[in-house]
């Protein structure tokens, strides 16, 4: 009668200790998930400020749509001629499909290089995004439900 009852203490405590060992082995897969879905939305995010840093080597005068803030830098504004899809925002968004630029956080940012010893003028193209986290432990590890991704990336201008 003993061993019975031993028999069936042991099942419950076997039971409890599957119970917890669950739910951490959960929120560790669950934490893996989510830093393989910032990997893959850093690779986005850089092969976004590729693909905008190349359109600008071509399209030096269409950063955005027109009206947009990131047109301020070019004399006159944005032309009407870099309406969606013609600019290097949209491209930056369409590039992967992952990168939203009109999403609250999103910014593409600029510059040009002047010529140096190469007699190669530049476009430096910097990208911002928020990565939303969805795994509530890393959210309190690293303190906020977002972490905040930046890609840059360069092209020689091209004169055609």
């Amino acid at each position: 009668m003993r061993s019975h009852l031993r028999d069936k203490l042991e099942q419950g405590q076997s039971f409890v200790e599957l119970a917890l060992g669950f739910v951490f082995f959960l929120f560790f897969v669950m934490g893996v998930l989510d830093l393989g879905r910032l990997f893959f939305f850093y690779v986005a995010l850089e092969d976004s400020a590729g693909e905008a840093a190349l359109y600008l080597a071509l399209n030096a005068n269409c950063p955005g749509p027109p009206g947009d803030p990131v047109c301020s830098a070019v004399v006159g504004g944005c032309p009407s001629t870099c309406a969606y899809p013609n600019n290097a925002k949209a491209r930056a968004s369409e590039a992967s499909g992952l990168i939203d630029m009109s999403k609250t956080g999103a910014l593409l940012s600029y510059k040009y290089i002047p010529a140096t010893i190469d007699n190669e003028e530049m476009v430096n193209v910097r990208l911002v995004y928020p990565f939303e986290l969805l795994t509530p432990v890393i959210n309190n590890i690293v303190g906020d439900d977002t972490i905040t991704l930046q890609s840059e990336a360069s092209q020689v201008l091209l004169d055609y």
